[in-house]
C-alpha cells in the first residue's frame, strides 16, 4: 500500500480499486502448524518429541467425560449433567472461534482433559456465551434456570485466587468476568475486575523477566509460549478498552511505550518456527481446580499442541482445519496502543484538562500516526469489491461451502471489526471536538445524539444560529481558523462513518455472526447512531431518506445484540431521540445509490442463506423473545421516521420494539402524548 494519504481510498472496506480475495493469502493454522512444527530442544525434550511423534493419536470413546467436568457438574447448584456440560463447552468451543479466542479455547481444551482447567475460566466463558445465545437452543433447553448468572456467580467466587497468585490465566479470568458484566449491565463492577487484571499483569512474569516482558531474551522471544502471553495481554486491553469507550468510562492503563509488551511480529502466531512446550500450570493461579486422583500429585503438565499424542485423540476433528488469520490480530495489536491515546486523549478534553486549541493540534497529530497505521496495511488487507462480488456470489452459487467459507467468512469478521474499531475511535474523537466548537455537553459523548453537528453547513452558520462565544484557549484561531477546523472534523467523522457503514452492510450481507465482536460492534452501532440522527438536522430530502435507511440497519443490529445491556441501551436512547414528533420525512428519496443500503435487508437474502459455515455461528437472528408481540397503535404518522424505519424493516411496531419491552413503550407514549 502507498504511504501516501492520497491512497486512503483504497483502504476504505469497500474499494473499488479491485483486486481479488486470494485463497493463498498466508494464514497461521493452529493445527497446520503444529503439524509442520519440528522443534529443536534440549536432548531430553528432543527425545520425547521423537517419541510421541511415533505414537499415534490416543483414541477416545465416544462417551468418554473427563473427570473434571464430572466434577464440576455436580459442583453445580443446579441439576446439570456431566454430558450436557461437555456439550456445552465443546460448542462455544467450536462455535465461537475468533484470532482472539482460537488459542485460549485450544488450551482450555487441553486443561479440561488434563483435569486442571480452572472454575473462574471455564464458567466466565460459559456465562458470557450463554448469555448471548451462543450455545445451541435444543441444548439450552436442557439447561438449568439462570444459567449464566449461575456461571458468573460461580466464576467470581474464585477471584481471590487469582488475587493471592498473579499468572495469566488469573487475569484472562478476571477479563472474561468483566466481559459478562459487561453485558449484564454491572459497569462498576466490570470496571473494578478490569483494572484488577492490569494490576495482575504488572505483577506476572515471565521466566523470571518482569512485566512487561520486553527484556526477555531473544531465544524465550522465539516461542509458542512468549506469543501467548504477548497475545493474552492484548486480548485483554482491547476487552478493557473498547468497553471503557462503549460507557464513557476512564481508561486507566499505562500506555508508554516502555509500558506495553511489544506486538507479536506480523509473521502471524504461532508460526512453524516456534518452540512449542510449556507448562500449564505455570499459567494458573495456585488452587483453582479442583483436587482429584487425576491431579493429585502433578509437578507439571506439559503442553505441546498437536505433538501430544493424547490431546490430539481427544481434539474434535472438525477443528483440523479451522485456521484464524494471526496476522491481522498482529497488526489490530500495533493499533489499539494509538486507539488508546486518541480515547485519553478526548477523556482529558471531556474532564477539562486541555484546552481545545490544545486539543485540537493533539488529535491532528494523534489522527496522523493512525492513518500511518492504516496506509502500512498490507495490500492483502485490502476488501474491495471484487473481494466482496465475489464472496457473494460463490455463497449464491454454491460453489464453496463448508471450512473454506468458514475460515474466509472468519477472515472477512477480523478485517472488517479491525477496520470498524479504528473507524469508531476516529468518529468519537472528532465528534467530541465539535461538540467542544458547538458549546455542547461533554460529559456523555457516547450517547450526545446532537442533531445539529451534521445539519450545519459550516462553522459561521453555527454562530448565525446563535452559538455562544467558545474559549479556545489560545488566540491563533480567528473565525476562519475555527472554520476549518470544524470542516475537518466533520469531514473526518463522515470518512470514517463511510467505513463503518459498510461494515454494517458487510455483516448483513453475510449474515456474519457479531455476537463474537460484541463490544466492538455496541462501538460501531453507538458511533454511526450518533452520527445518523444527526444528519437529520440537514435541510437535504435525499440525505434524510438515505439516512433513514442506515438507521433502519444500526438499530436492527442493536436488536440482534440485544442479551447485550450496552446494546438495548443505545437502542432505548436512539428510539427516544428518534420519537420527537416533528422527524418527519417529506416526498420520497430520489438517491441513486438508496437501493444498494437497503439491500441488506431484503434484497440480498438469497446470498446471506446461501453462505453455510459447519455450524450455526455465522448465521445472526433475531431472538427478541416475542415471536408474535401483542400488536399495538402506531402513535407516529406514517412519514414519521420511526414509521418509515420499521417499513424499511418489514415488521410491526410490536416486533420491532419488542427487546425493549416495557420501559421503552411508556417513554415514547408518553413523549408523543405531550
Amino acid at each position: 500500500m502507498s504511504d501516501s494519504p492520497a491512497s486512503a481510498g483504497a483502504l476504505l472496506p469497500i474499494s473499488e480499486q479491485g483486486g481479488e480475495y486470494s485463497s493463498q493469502a498466508p494464514v497461521s493454522g493452529y493445527s497446520s502448524e503444529f503439524r509442520k512444527r519440528r522443534r529443536q530442544t534440549h536432548p531430553r525434550q528432543q527425545q520425547s518429541t521423537q517419541q510421541n511423534e511415533r505414537r499415534a493419536p490416543v483414541h477416545y470413546p465416544d462417551d468418554f467425560i473427563p473427570e473434571i467436568i464430572k466434577v464440576y457438574a455436580r459442583e453445580f447448584p443446579g441439576k446439570l449433567s456431566a454430558d450436557v456440560l461437555l456439550k456445552v463447552m465443546r460448542g462455544i468451543c467450536s462455535n465461537t472461534r475468533t484470532s482472539l479466542v482460537n488459542i485460549d479455547l485450544e488450551i482450555m481444551w487441553c486443561m479440561i482433559l488434563k483435569g486442571i482447567v480452572p472454575r473462574m475460566l471455564l464458567f466466565s466463558y460459559i456465562a458470557s456465551m450463554t448469555r448471548g445465545q451462543v450455545i445451541d437452543q435444543e441444548l439450552m433447553a436442557q439447561l438449568p434456570a439462570r444459567f449464566d448468572e449461575t456461571c458468573y456467580e460461580i466464576a467470581a467466587k474464585d477471584i481471590p485466587l487469582a488475587l493471592a497468585s498473579p499468572s495469566l490465566w488469573g487475569a484472562l479470568g478476571l477479563h472474561l468476568i468483566g466481559r459478562y458484566e459487561f453485558q449484564s449491565s454491572r459497569y462498576d463492577l466490570m470496571m473494578e475486575h478490569y483494572e484488577m487484571a492490569t494490576e495482575i499483569l504488572t505483577k506476572t512474569t515471565f521466566h523470571g523477566c518482569p512485566f512487561p516482558w520486553i527484556n526477555v531474551s531473544e531465544k524465550l522471544k522465539h516461542t509458542f509460549e512468549y506469543d501467548y502471553y504477548v497475545y493474552t495481554f492484548w486480548v485483554g486491553f482491547q476487552w478493557h478498552l473498547v468497553c471503557c469507550f462503549n460507557l464513557d468510562r476512564p481508561f486507566n492503563v499505562d500506555i508508554g511505550v516502555q509500558s506495553l509488551p511489544s506486538p507479536t511480529t506480523i509473521r502471524g502466531y504461532f508460526a512453524p518456527d516456534l518452540l512449542c512446550g510449556f507448562d500449564l500450570l505455570t499459567l494458573l493461579p495456585v488452587g483453582s481446580w479442583p483436587r482429584s486422583a487425576q491431579t493429585e500429585n502433578l509437578d507439571k503438565v506439559w503442553f505441546r499442541g498437536l505433538d501430544d499424542p493424547e490431546y490430539e485423540g481427544w481434539r474434535p476433528t472438525e477443528w483440523n482445519n479451522i485456521s484464524p488469520n494471526y496476522k491481522i490480530t498482529a497488526q489490530l495489536q500495533r493499533m489499539l496502543p494509538l486507539g488508546a491515546q486518541l480515547y485519553k486523549l478526548q477523556c482529558a478534553f471531556c474532564e477539562n484538562m486541555m484546552t481545545l486549541s490544545t486539543y485540537l493540534r493533539q488529535l491532528h497529530t494523534q489522527q496522523e500516526l493512525l492513518k500511518r497505521w492504516l496506509y502500512s496495511l498490507p495490500e492483502e488487507f485490502e476488501i474491495t469489491q471484487e473481494k466482496v462480488n465475489q464472496f457473494t456470489s460463490a455463497a449464491v452459487n454454491h460453489k464453496e461451502s463448508g471450512i473454506e467459507t468458514f475460515n474466509r467468512v472468519m477472515d472477512f469478521k477480523e478485517l472488517i471489526m479491525m477496520y470498524g474499531l479504528y473507524s469508531s475511535l476516529v468518529i468519537r474523537a472528532n465528534r467530541v471536538a465539535l461538540l467542544g466548537m458547538l458549546n455542547e455537553s461533554l460529559k456523555a459523548p457516547a450517547t450526545s445524539m446532537q442533531m445539529r453537528i451534521f445539519g450545519l453547513r459550516d462553522y459561521f452558520e453555527a454562530v448565525d444560529q446563535g452559538v455562544g462565544d467558545v474559549d479556545y484557549g489560545s488566540k491563533e484561531y480567528d473565525m476562519w481558523q475555527k472554520n476549518l477546523a470544524f470542516h475537518k472534523c466533520r469531514m473526518q467523522c463522515y470518512e470514517s462513518m463511510s467505513i463503518l457503514c459498510d461494515v454494517v452492510q458487510l455483516s448483513f450481507v453475510l449474515r456474519l455472526n457479531v455476537f463474537t465482536y460484541g463490544t466492538t460492534y455496541v462501538a460501531i452501532a453507538g458511533e454511526m447512531l450518533n452520527v445518523l440522527i444527526s444528519q437529520l438536522g440537514t435541510r437535504d430530502n435525499n440525505v434524510k431518506w438515505k439516512t433513514k435507511t442506515r438507521l433502519a440497519h444500526v438499530l436492527f443490529l442493536l436488536r440482534s445484540l440485544q442479551h447485550w445491556a450496552p446494546a438495548i441501551y443505545l437502542f432505548v436512547y436512539g428510539i427516544q431521540v428518534l420519537s420527537d414528533p416533528s422527524l418527519l420525512l417529506e416526498g420520497v428519496s430520489t438517491g441513486g445509490d438508496r437501493q444498494s443500503d437497503s439491500g441488506i435487508a431484503k434484497g440480498n437474502k438469497a446470498a446471506a442463506d446461501a453462505i453455510s459455515p459447519p455450524s450455526n455461528s455465522d448465521h445472526t437472528t433475531d431472538n427478541s423473545g416475542a415471536a408474535n408481540p401483542v400488536g399495538i397503535p402506531n402513535p407516529f404518522q406514517r412519514n414519521h421516521i420511526i414509521s418509515l424505519i420499521v417499513e424499511e424493516l418489514d415488521m410491526t411496531l410490536a416486533l420491532f420494539l419488542a427487546p425493549a419491552y416495557p420501559m421503552l413503550l411508556l417513554k415514547i407514549f408518553a413523549s408523543s402524548s405531550m
